[in-house]
């Protein structure tokens, strides 16, 4: 036969020391867990309001004038929502604000290719590049650079 343990029954409560004790680490766990909650949730919270970006590369073509033709758009957007500035050496030669069909001077024009209202691959810039000319395309809701050409080296 055999012979089972008895269950085990506390006699009296803990002491009030145990009692304290338990409550202090309980205490220090949850001001733990509100101090990272104060210093990682505020860390997240400014990047939801941001528009989402999209990236524009380009790709130099000078058979029939110097063109600089979108090559890949990650995000279809209205003509509306970009600016280009066109520089040498930070000084701005030509800006286009907003881009618009047709639009520009002698040192930068844009023609929206296939006419639909968006910034999209096939669409041109024609630029007189000489060399030193960087061509920025800034997304304006975010007002950040988007595309950029020459590429940085």
């Amino acid at each position: 036969m055999i012979r089972r343990k008895p269950a085990f029954r506390r006699r009296s409560s803990p002491p009030p020391a145990a009692r304290k004790l338990l409550i202090a680490s309980l205490t220090a766990g949850l001001v733990l867990l509100a101090m990272l909650a104060i210093v990682f949730i505020p860390r997240g919270l400014p990047y939801e309001p941001l528009p989402i970006l999209p990236r524009v590369q380009f790709e130099y073509n000078s058979t029939g004038g110097q063109r600089v033709v979108v090559t890949l758009i990650s995000l279809a957007r209205p003509l509306t929502d970009y600016r280009a500035n066109y520089s040498r050496q930070g000084l701005l030669l030509a800006s286009i604000d907003p881009l618009a069909d047709n639009v520009g001077n002698g040192n930068l024009r844009f023609h929206d290719v296939d006419g639909d209202g968006n910034l999209s691959v096939g669409d041109e810039f024609q630029v007189a590049y000489g060399g030193q000319e960087v061509l920025r395309v800034v997304y304006l809701p975010g007002d950040v650079i988007v595309g950029f050409w020459p590429p940085p080296p």
